[in-house]
């Protein structure tokens, strides 16, 4: 009986800690790029913050908790210039829509420019007719882009803001990703979009891209871009799954998100760099992977 009281209080712990308490902290992370480019004089500060996962379990409270910690930091530390969303915004179910709208809103009066992405649980929540979504972010104040790019300027600095669609809203990606050589993915998938197409915007700026799923950088096309920043694993959410993606996936999957769980990475030109993310698909635990931007 002792012994049955002592497992099930260190399971009401280990509950009480995954569900409530690492969910509440944020790691706030600064990674500095150095770009040569007579286009950059000026320091250019993002903020990048992915897989807010507004739905059934999570709240504005919640939200305005990492935000204001998150706020605190950036009052001690150089300004930023904007801020990047990197997708998975709503959970799995429209019916969350107007809470997302508080929760942009509460980004917005950061008085910053905020830029956005889909990414595939936007998707899977619209079934991939996601214009209501778009009109409810760019309402309340979000620059969606989709397939696009804007430039950008702060200071006597000017970049190229690419923001790349959600792979997995495409057929290709999910037929043949992660099952074929990447190579003869990279084949296959020529009807996706990729880099070429931002050279009617203004050609030389450094790239910054803008994706929900690590994968895009595998796209094909020149020039590519300098920086891309990405979310979708979230680290994994919980830590063994590690393991799970180290002797499963990874052998398995020759290149992707499975091979780039968070954090940095240089894949040929681009630095990559991966958010573990806010919040938790579906249910919004966390263990030893706190939420990250």
């Amino acid at each position: 009986m002792l012994i049955f009281l002592i497992i099930l209080l260190i399971g009401v712990m280990f509950f009480g800690y995954i569900w409530w308490i690492e969910p509440a902290q944020v790691d706030i992370e600064e990674a500095a790029v150095s770009l040569p480019s007579p286009h950059l004089r000026d320091p250019v500060r993002f903020l990048f913050m992915s897989d807010i996962h507004v739905g059934r379990f999570t709240s504005l409270r919640q939200y305005r908790n990492l935000f204001g910690k998150i706020r605190k930091h950036l009052h001690d530390n150089p300004p930023v210039d904007a801020i990047l969303l990197g997708g998975d915004l709503i959970d799995s179910n429209p019916a969350y829509l107007p809470q997302l709208q508080q929760v942009l809103r509460e980004l917005v009066e950061w008085n910053l420019p905020v830029y956005a992405v889909l990414g595939n649980h936007d998707h899977y929540a619209y079934r991939r007719k996601v214009k209501p979504l778009v009109r409810a972010m760019e309402e309340a104040g979000v620059t969606v882009l989709r397939n696009r790019a804007v430039p950008f300027s702060a200071g006597k600095s000017r970049v190229l803001l690419i923001g790349m669609e959600e792979l997995q809203s495409t057929d290709d990606y999910n037929r043949f990703f992660g099952h074929l050589p990447l190579d003869e993915y990279v084949r296959r998938a020529r009807a996706l979009d990729w880099y070429q197409q931002f050279d009617t915007v203004e050609v030389g700026l450094p790239r910054v891209m803008i994706c929900h799923n690590p994968d895009s950088i595998y796209l094909p096309g020149e020039p590519r871009p300098a920086v891309a920043l990405a979310g979708h694993t979230h680290g994994g959410q919980m830590a063994f799954m590690d393991w799970w993606r180290n002797w499963f996936f990874k052998p398995l999957v020759p290149c992707g998100s499975f091979q780039t769980w968070a954090g940095r990475r240089l894949i040929g030109q681009t630095t990559l760099l991966v958010s573990r993310g806010l919040a938790g698909a579906s249910f919004p635990i966390r263990f030893l992977r706190k939420p990250h931007v």
